[in-house]
């Protein structure tokens, strides 16, 4: 049935429309996220990476901060060293020639606290003397207490915790710049950096406010003035550049000791003492990315990516004071209303694929959107979330429709289902109103009740129309288990065919199998009827194979779905000799010529029908009401058909009448006294084949 879009303010009210659906679905979408948990939220952080990946691909990540450097520990050095003293004196030495070089902060992700206090001794001078390095330290569970890591006896400042948690999904995406210890707020590695680089004290410089906000002054970017800088101990999420083997203005500055110290001693060699130092201003993060050594993890950009970058990459964002934003979480539950304009432009959509293309449109539009955002602004929109319940909302519409256009079909079949059979109905519905017919061999089967005036005389009228009642239904069910369709009721005839809508190969052996089963149900229902009846109660079963046109048939107030050719009134005609036979089926040559199996049959006769041309081959299969000696009765039936072919009337004859005697059949009757008439007036041509001079 077509579908209508209403109009908005039908639309929103009716409960049958998609827009009332929609506003529910984002009522009850907008109190669970205001309420509970997300539980998009973990497709919202995959998307986020996507986002990540996406916008570095379409080169608009922003360039990080030039001056923070990655001072990188290779596989190189630590095989060039045997011992931790070793190890510790060669990080001594990069401590003095990175500040000799200029370098503004030496940032450590690494608590040095392996080696025993003569070893370290060097190391400890290094960091005293050099007074720009900044320490790591961290937190440990140790038989269930929290110990901190400290990388000498004595604290040395500046220092902050490296500690970093990754998210529910084990994805790190967020940094912690201050983590609360008991009732005091510690720095992160990133934290302590930056005030480093400001040379801002931490805790003297900062205002510690309430729910672990801190605030701190700080000279702005025109030296003049001072800017004040807020943060919190909620855990920010991390402005990711791009992953650890990128390059480019996305990606951090790199340098190894190798070549640290080729710079330090080109440095000394040279006479030129104007010359800037190679590494005035920057800030080295000190870690290593040995193999086996380097403390990894997945990111946005990787599994197993350094995770050197979360300190890099916050220290960053604070440079730049450039941090991504979420939305206020009561900001989400209204963006996800937006489902009710996504459902009146459903609405409009009258067709399912245009519904389809809608919702991938305004999906494309929504992604784009949040790209462009993120890319933009550095704000994150809940894009799966929203999606999703767009999504949704396209299912239920699709759902709605499909239900109610299967409901509304449900009930056309089922009314449909008491006038026509299930394969005309699936073609009706396939293409209603369809006029044009469709050329196909059929095979007919036409059955008719035997002394219905007579049994109509002697019952009143509810009686005989209980009687017909349960005879079509014994046909009907025949007919429908051989998956045949039904052409009409007349008075006390049945027809059904095989073959239409749809080409069936095996429609005779459908027409004939459902012949038998109907000669079975109607005995049985002979013994249930009155004993008044049951001398009456008697039918025929012709069946036909020939070609015809089906279709409906009328004009578009009124249509018939129809069989239309000659294969109708020869069924008929075949149908009619069951009676001058005295036989319940007869079937033709043209039927059993399409039989895939032949069964145990014998041919009665070949006749030309009054009105009729063709010369139709009778034959009679064998059925549940043949006799036990129905193959002996073929063998001595076909020899006297032989004879009577050969024109040896009175030979012929004699044997009929034999048979009719000695094995009570009716046939043998019928073709016996055919044989005195045709000795009394010989034909002149004669060939075996009788014409019929009544129907």
């Amino acid at each position: 049935m077509p579908f209508k879009p209403l109009s908005w303010p039908a639309a929103l009210w009716k409960r049958d429309s998609p827009v009332f659906h929609c506003l529910l679905l984002g009522a009850v979408s907008g109190l669970w996220l205001l309420l509970l948990p997300n539980p998009l939220a973990s497709w919202e952080c995959r998307f986020l990476d996507q986002t990540f990946r996406w916008r570095l691909a379409l080169k608009q990540a922003p360039a990080v901060d030039p001056r923070i450097v990655y001072l990188m520990i290779t596989d190189k050095e630590v095989a060039e060293v045997h011992s931790v003293s070793e190890e510790y004196a060669g990080i001594a030495r990069l401590v003095d020639e990175a500040t000799a070089l200029g370098a503004e902060a030496l940032v450590f992700d690494v608590v040095f606290q392996r080696a025993k206090e003569t070893d370290a001794l060097t190391l400890y001078e290094a960091v005293v003397r050099s007074r720009k390095v900044v320490l790591a330290e961290g937190w440990q569970e140790t038989a269930g207490q929290r110990v901190r890591s400290l990388p000498f006896k004595e604290r040395l400042l500046p220092a902050g915790l490296i500690n970093v948690e990754p998210d529910p999904d084990g994805v790190y995406r967020h940094y912690a710049y201050v983590q609360r210890h008991e009732e005091h707020l510690e720095p992160s590695l990133a934290l302590a950096a930056y005030c480093a680089c400001q040379q801002i004290r931490w805790p003297d410089d900062f205002k510690f406010l309430e729910q672990g906000r801190i605030r701190w002054e700080e000279l702005a970017s025109d030296n003049v003035s001072m800017a004040v800088r807020t943060l919190d101990s909620k855990p920010r999420l991390l402005n990711f550049r791009s992953g650890w083997l990128h390059s480019g203005p996305t990606s951090f500055g790199r340098i190894t000791p190798a070549e640290l110290h080729a710079q330090y001693a080109q440095q000394q060699g040279s006479t030129n003492q104007t010359r800037p130092a190679p590494l005035a201003g920057s800030v080295l993060l000190v870690s290593y990315v040995a193999s086996g050594i380097a403390d990894s993890g997945p990111t946005p950009f990787g599994s197993r990516e350094p995770l050197v970058q979360l300190h890099a990459t916050a220290l960053n964002d604070l440079f730049q004071d450039r941090f991504l934003q979420t939305l206020p979480s009561r900001v989400e539950p209204l963006l996800v209303l937006s489902v009710v304009g996504f459902g009146w432009g459903a609405g409009r959509c009258t067709k399912k694929r245009w519904l389809a293309l809608f919702w991938l449109g305004m999906l494309a539009l929504w992604v784009g959107a949040g790209l462009f955002v993120f890319c933009r602004y550095g704000l994150t929109l809940p894009v799966v979330t929203v999606g999703a319940v767009w999504t949704s909302a396209c299912v239920l519409e699709l759902v709605r429709r499909h239900s109610r256009e299967w409901f509304e079909r449900f009930k056309l079949r089922r009314t449909m289902e008491l006038y026509f059979s299930p394969g005309v109905i699936e073609h009706v519905l396939a293409k209603p109103g369809a006029l044009e017919p469709q050329q196909a061999d059929l095979a007919v089967l036409l059955s008719d009740l035997r002394n219905y005036t007579s049994i109509t005389e002697q019952s009143r009228p509810q009686e005989v129309y209980d009687l017909l009642n349960r005879v079509y239904s014994i046909d009907t069910r025949a007919v429908h288990q051989r998956s045949g369709n039904l052409i009409h009721y007349v008075g006390d005839q049945f027809a059904a065919y095989w073959g239409a809508p749809r080409p069936e190969p095996l429609a005779a052996d459908q027409a004939l199998a459902a012949a038998l089963e109907m000669i079975i149900g109607l005995e049985v229902l002979r013994r249930e009827l009155p004993a008044a009846w049951q001398g009456l109660f008697d039918y025929g079963i012709g069946i036909h194979f020939g070609p015809a046109l089906v279709g409906n048939v009328g004009g578009t107030e009124r249509l018939d779905y129809m069989v239309l050719g000659d294969v109708i009134n020869t069924t008929a005609r075949i149908e009619s000799l069951t009676k001058l036979y005295g036989v319940k089926l007869l079937i033709t040559g043209q039927v059993r010529n399409k039989l895939s199996r032949l069964p145990p049959a014998r041919m009665l006769d070949r006749v030309i029908p009054k009105g009729k041309t063709e010369t139709l081959e009778l034959w009679e299969p064998a059925h549940s009401l043949s006799p036990p000696i129905f193959a002996s009765l073929t063998d001595h039936y076909a020899a006297a058909w032989s004879l009577y072919e050969a024109g040896k009337f009175p030979e012929a004859g004699a044997v009929f009448a034999a048979l009719a005697r000695d094995f009570s059949d009716p046939v043998s009757r019928t073709l016996a006294a055919r044989c005195q008439d045709l000795l009394q007036a010989p034909p002149p041509d004669w060939q075996g084949i009788y014409k019929l001079e009544a129907k």
